[in-house]
């Protein structure tokens, strides 16, 4: 019977993925996997559809339960631990739990300082009520921007509240689970107070608590692939196995007795440390081993790996949803195939296995996440976490030069892998064919189980299409990016690996009390923005853009120039003499171009306004024209209806396909007269939904109506883009699918 579990458990995967998270291309690999099972188990075939046919019933019900709990739900109140929240100035995020134990994410907006330093002493569980607010979760608004609502789900998580004048009641009974994370917000509270290295590791790999700024102060974690090493995983779990049992047998207790007890011990452990979603494999694998020492299953490594895999998805049917819990399983079943191989074998078949996930999830990879892994994770088991659990020994009795030493030793990890995210050769893919990304997987699979030297050969030529594929893609955009209440329009053109933007996007901070004031605010939208680069295949942008001084326009820049390389950035003459520039732009030391109109650049656009130097306001903005595809493009930033029409005038022969409405669609820009000359027949609003501006504003769309032009509107479409190769066009939406406007060759 060895693999038989291993197959079905692929197979219940395959179709559960399928049934509840509707990703049809696996319904052929559980078709592969059914028949697999039937040739090398044929004995067992009625079992088999036995067990499939349960699994089918068991994903519809999951699949059920979700929609079930989409439907609409009135909250009065919230079972809240304070483990299960975290605190930046006067809001607080978190999750809690409905009287029908709904779970719910919520924010909560402090009212007063008292009632902030109030929440930050709570270690019991409380009811929260006030004025509760549901609605479902944010939807994606940009192609490959981070799925928030999808994150909520695979957690189980199917509404989101927010909560004014919020009151906390204290529950008189706490529940033996609220008591273990009592436990664990102490062990937190205690661990913030360490030096910062000791802090930042010890929180994450013992604790399986990852603070608002890990990443950030920790950089390098994730691109050089060391990431699955900072969470509580199959690592730490296995170390609680062995201790736990070399404990009990020091004391003498007997073999069953050790094993049943240690069962309580991994349940406490999974408790503990939050429900974390990776931790489901290694406590039933180990739940597993107990068993089948016990004599209770007689079972391989990898059949027991296909039931820990059946068990989670029952458990949790979004463990596989989300980039930790796809890395633990296939770490875990390369571990357990590859055990017989050399050391450095291992960690280079590792890497190369997960290599299309993370390159499906991050459109990027670095070479030197084969070399981390190699050097990395030995140092990592046989000197980091030992220095780490010595310093928080020393810590606790109050050994301060101990304690000092082992952090010192900390930080310079932290620099080491600081260091190596700097070195050169990052790779940026893009979103690459689901087929080449298979077809390396299923060969790095081939490779680990036949070592052929011809598998290796083909593995690199797979590998360099996947490298070449960004420079190859025939296919052009011109996309209206949704940056909320902002503007921000990215142009790559076909074959291209760089991009040409105009205007960043950005977020008016109004003035709040120094209590309120966020202690960790994260440019997320700048993030949002260059991983949305990275997808399209950018490694750099050639030409930046601004088209005036306001925020909603530019206030992302200098974050933006952090994340990735700008070769340069054009601004309208005159805004070089504004407070502005000389905050924002100036400090970045990237090459500056001031346009007036007619300025001749490497951008691939003609300038049409201003036409001379200005102050950087509304009427100064600049205008860009454009030809791509087979559209003319008009952009004219915030520039009013007298800029618009001074426009005209100076170019009377203006004509274009697409104009992007000035100013959000706001009353004081398109004029009728302006759009009656240019006749567009398609036209862009970019504004933020329920903005307190009201944009886009009925005039104008009664103007657009009147010369019989299709408005899209990101509002409602999110982000919107124009694709274009040489025998083709089309228009998308992120939020309503391809549109009717479509046109073949």
């Amino acid at each position: 019977m060895s693999g038989y579990w291993l197959l079905l458990g692929l197979c219940f995967a395959c179709l559960q993925s399928l049934i509840v998270w509707h990703i049809w291309w696996l319904a052929g690999f559980a078709g592969w996997f059914f028949v697999l099972s039937w040739y090398y188990f044929r004995r067992w075939l009625r079992c088999t559809i036995l067990i499939l046919l349960v699994s089918v019933g068991i994903a519809g019900w999951q699949d059920f339960t979700m929609i079930a709990h989409q439907r609409e739900m009135r909250v009065t109140q919230l079972l809240v631990h304070p483990d299960d929240i975290k605190i930046n100035g006067g809001m607080v995020t978190g999750t809690g739990l409905t009287a029908t134990q709904a779970k719910v994410y919520f924010r909560w907006y402090l009212a007063t300082p008292t009632q902030l330093t109030s929440v930050k002493t709570w270690t019991q569980p409380f009811v929260l009520t006030g004025n509760i607010e549901t609605a479902a979760p944010a939807v994606k608004r940009n192609r490959y921007s981070f799925d928030f609502r999808q994150f909520l789900y695979t957690k189980g998580i199917y509404w989101q509240a927010t909560i004014m004048n919020g009151q906390a009641h204290g529950v008189e009974q706490p529940s033996l689970v609220s008591w273990i994370k009592t436990l664990h917000l102490l062990a937190v509270r205690h661990f913030e107070a360490l030096p910062s290295g000791l802090r930042d590791y010890g929180e994450t790999l013992f604790l399986g608590y990852t603070r608002a700024t890990f990443y950030e102060d920790n950089v390098g974690v994730e691109q050089t692939g060391l990431v699955h090493l900072f969470s509580i995983s199959g690592f730490q779990i296995m170390g609680f196995y062995v201790c736990w049992r070399r404990f009990w047998r020091w004391c003498h207790v007997s073999k069953e007795t050790n094993l049943w007890t240690l069962q309580v011990g991994l349940m406490f452990i999974w408790l503990f440390s939050g429900e974390v979603l990776s931790l489901i494999r290694p406590v039933l694998l180990a739940s597993m081993s107990v068993f089948k020492e016990l004599g209770y299953l007689k079972l391989t490594l990898l059949d027991a790996w296909g039931l820990t895999l059946i068990f989670g998805l029952m458990l949790e049917p979004g463990v596989l949803q989300n980039l930790g819990g796809q890395l633990s399983y296939l770490l875990s079943f390369g571990l357990l195939w590859l055990q017989r191989c050399r050391y450095w074998q291992i960690s280079c078949y590792l890497g190369l296995l997960i290599m299309p996930v993370l390159i499906w999830h991050n459109y990027e990879w670095h070479p030197m996440t084969l070399a981390a892994n190699i050097l990395i994770v030995p140092l990592f088991s046989m000197f980091i976490v030992p220095v780490v659990l010595v310093g928080l020994v020393a810590s606790g009795l109050d050994w301060l030069p101990l304690m000092n030493l082992c952090n010192e030793f900390v930080l310079m990890c932290q620099h080491a892998i600081a260091w190596c995210d700097q070195l050169p050769g990052n790779l940026i893919f893009g979103q690459t064919p689901l087929m080449l990304l298979l077809a390396f997987f299923l060969g790095v699979l081939y490779a680990m189980a036949k070592h052929r030297h011809s598998t290796y050969w083909v593995l690199s030529v797979v590998f360099g299409m996947m490298v070449v594929w960004p420079a190859l893609n025939p296919v052009g955009h011109v996309i209206f990016f949704d940056v909320g209440q902002g503007d921000c329009t990215i142009i790559k053109l076909p074959g291209s690996q760089q991009a040409y933007l105009i205007d960043v996007g950005g977020k008016v901070v109004f003035q709040q009390a120094s209590w309120q004031t966020r202690t960790h605010v994260k440019n997320y939208l700048a993030e949002e923005i260059v991983t949305n680069l990275k997808g399209l295949g950018v490694k750099r942008i050639a030409g930046l853009v601004l088209t005036h001084k306001d925020t909603d326009h530019i206030g992302d820049f200098a974050d933006m120039a952090k994340l990735i390389k700008i070769e340069r950035v054009y601004l309208p003459a005159g805004m070089e003499t504004t407070d502005v520039y000389l905050k924002k732009i100036q400090p970045t030391h990237i090459p500056v171009t001031l346009i007036t109109a007619g300025a001749k650049t490497d951008f691939p656009v003609q300038f049409l306004h201003p036409f001379g130097a200005g102050t950087a306001e509304n009427q100064d903005s600049i205008v860009s024209y454009g030809h791509f595809g087979r559209r003319n493009f008009l952009m004219t930033g915030d520039l009013e209806q007298a800029g618009e029409l001074a426009v005209s005038k100076a170019f009377p022969t203006l004509r274009t396909d697409v104009l992007k409405f000035g100013h959000h669609g706001s009353k004081n820009s398109t004029a009728p007269d302006f759009v009656a000359t240019l006749k567009p027949t398609i036209g862009i609003v970019s504004a933020g939904m329920h903005n307190r501006y009201h944009h886009p504003a009925p005039e104008t769309l009664q103007t657009a109506a009147d010369a019989n032009i299709q408005v899209y509107n990101t509002q409602t479409s999110g982000m919107i883009d124009y694709r274009w190769t040489n025998w083709s066009e089309k228009w998308e939406v992120q939020l309503h699918g391809v549109d009717a406007t479509n046109t073949q060759k």
